[in-house]
This record gives structure tokens, sequence and C-alpha cells, in this order.
């Protein structure tokens, strides 16, 4: 099966870079970015980019702001522990989806393949 779509993930923690590379092995291709500045300069370079990005990490509110402040947002999919502060700020401020750190498979790959559509849409309008 070919890989159909790159996305970002923004993390410190290891282990979710693996767990999210393991769900997402046959179906997407994963880069890892863990510093906010490297992340940034990316997504000025391709805004169409599908970003998922750990609540859990020490700028994470700051990274929220930049990214949505971008002419061309990316589609933003934060991971998180269910309830907790830093996903009910992350849905106040309008990110595309909001993920449990331990997703369901199945609807992980759906949500994954409607954030790659939609990513694609930007980057049509765009040209």
């Amino acid at each position: 099966m070919k890989k159909t779509l790159e996305c970002i993930l923004y993390t410190q923690e290891s282990l979710l870079l693996q767990r999210i590379k393991g769900l997402l092995a046959l179906q997407s291709e994963v880069r890892h970015i863990d510093a906010s500045g490297d992340l940034i300069c990316w997504i000025s370079r391709y805004p169409e980019s599908v970003v998922l990005l750990d609540a859990r990490g020490h700028d994470y509110d700051d990274l929220v702001k930049a990214l949505l402040q971008q002419e061309n947002a990316p589609v933003i999919m934060v991971l998180g522990m269910e309830r907790s502060e830093p996903l009910r700020f992350a849905e106040s401020m309008g990110v595309n989806a909001i993920v449990p750190l331990e997703p369901d498979l199945h609807a992980f790959k759906t949500l994954m393949r409607h954030a790659s559509e939609h990513a694609a849409v930007g980057r049509q309008n765009r040209h």
C-alpha cells in the first residue's frame, strides 16, 4: 500500500512518536519535529501540512496560537489527555481535531484520511 500522506508530529516524547508511527505505518509518512521554531519554519514553507501536536509540550499554548495565526494555517490535530485543560484550550482556539493519546485505530486512520483530503483542498485552492 502506498503511503498517501506526510504528517508532522510535534512532540518531545519518544513513546508517542513510536505509537503514532506504528498506528500510521501503512498510511502515512510521519515526520518528527521537536522544536517549535523548526515547526513554524516548516509550516511557513509547507502550509498544507497535517500537524499532530502533542499538548504536553512546554510551549504548547504559544505554538497553537502561532500556528493558527499563519496566513495559511495547517490542519492541526491536538493529541492529549481526554478532558484536560490543554485540550479544552485547543478546542476553544478552533483547531481541526482533538485526539486522545491512545486513539482508536480505525477512527484515527479515518480522521487522518479526512485531514489529508482537507489539506489537499487547501493546496488546490492556493494554486
